[in-house]
Formats: C-alpha cells, structure tokens, sequence
C-alpha cells in the first residue's frame, strides 16, 4: 500500500514594499527645500537691504564720479550714523539737534511724523528701552476663544483704563510670515497671557507659522 504524502504549500512572505520614484522624488525636493531655503531667504534679505543702505548717498556719489563703486554708499551711511552719534553726544551737538528738533515740530507736516518717529527710534535703539516692549503674550484675537501671539507695547494707558474702568494694555498682533504689519488692540489686563519666551524667540514663532515652536513656560500673570 502506497501512502502518498503531501506537504501543504507555506504561504510565501511579502517581499518588502520599496518606495517609489515619485516618493523618493518628493522626499529629496523637500529635504532640499528645508536646506535651502533659509539660506535663499537670508541671502535675499540681505541684498535687499544692502541695496538700500547702499543707495541712500551711494546714487550722488555715482552722478557725482560718473561711474558705480558697490559698497560705498553702504561705507559712507554707516560713518555719517557714527559721526552724527559722536557729534549727539557732546554738548554742543545735543545743543543744535534740540534747536533742529523744536523747529522741525513746529513745521505743519512733519510735527505729526517727527514725534513718534523719534519715540519709536528711542523704544528700539535708545538706552531707556521700555521692557513692555519685550514681552510675548496670547490674547484672544479676532473671537473669543481664539488665541493670537501679540506683543505688549504699553502697559500703562491712564485714558483707556478711565474710558472702560478697568485696566488695559496695548498689544501688537503681528501677521505672518511679515512681523512688521499687524493689528495694535487694547485688551483688558485680566485677559492676556504672558508666554515664558524671549522677544527673538516670539519673533521666530511668528515668522515661521508656529512651526519652530520655543519651549513654552508656564504662563504667568502681569499683574
């Protein structure tokens, strides 16, 4: 008697699966975008205000010699902002920049521009920088429940606080990715929330959409 014997086939296993060219494609053009990108933007920010820091005096010496030289206008704007500081700081400069001061703000036009030109010039360079300019909180920003970074520009508003009797702080709500234009609120003391985050780090926060994301503190009270 014949017995036959039959082994049951073992299912073979799955090969595995390897990504395809256009995955791979997309995976280096995005990789390369990461790379590069910062590096295109820096580079163009810096042409860009190269190029204007150069224009600002270096278009009268180019009529002024008949040809261009790169850079120099840029060279001769950085020594006139080191010559007139030097000149501003001793008594005599002070003493003609204050007389050049109170007749430009007696001019009709530029006595609306000159003053908070010259205030926003001292919050961002002089030495008395005020410290509520630095600081990043959330208010709830354009409905309730929704939370927008802003920064705080003042904390002190006397004619605000009498109009709605209670305390409040003015905020700048920068737009993305341009921190420079936004939206400048008043919101009740109560209701903001301070970030545990430096000036830069809420800057970065902004400008990248919230994908570089600082390590956030506990929030804590401006009162």
């Amino acid at each position: 008697m014949t017995i036959s014997t039959h082994r049951a086939a073992m299912p073979s296993e799955p090969s595995p699966s390897r990504p395809s060219m256009t995955s791979a494609l997309r995976a280096y053009l995005l990789s390369g975008l990461v790379v590069l990108l910062p590096i295109v933007v820096t580079c163009w920010l810096l042409v860009v205000v190269f190029q204007f820091a150069d224009g600002l005096l270096g278009r009268y010496l180019t009529q002024l010699l008949g040809y261009r030289i790169p850079g120099i206008g840029l060279l001769l704007t950085v020594c006139l902002i080191l010559l007139t500081g030097v000149f501003a700081r001793h008594f005599l400069g002070r003493r003609m920049f204050l007389a050049v001061e109170q007749w430009l703000i007696r001019l009709p036009l530029i006595r609306q521009i000159y003053p908070p030109a010259k205030q926003m010039a001292g919050m961002l360079f002089g030495k008395e920088r005020p410290s509520a300019f630095s600081r990043v909180v959330l208010v709830q920003y354009p409905t309730k429940g929704v939370h927008a970074v802003g920064f705080v520009t003042n904390e002190s508003v006397p004619e605000v606080d009498k109009l709605f009797g209670k305390s409040m702080i003015a905020v700048l709500i920068p737009t993305t990715p341009t921190p420079l234009s936004g939206f400048f609120v008043y919101v009740p003391r109560d209701e903001v929330v301070p970030l545990d985050v430096t000036m830069e780090e809420g800057l970065k926060l902004v400008v990248s959409g919230g994908v570089i994301n600082p390590s956030l503190g506990r929030p804590s009270s401006l009162a």
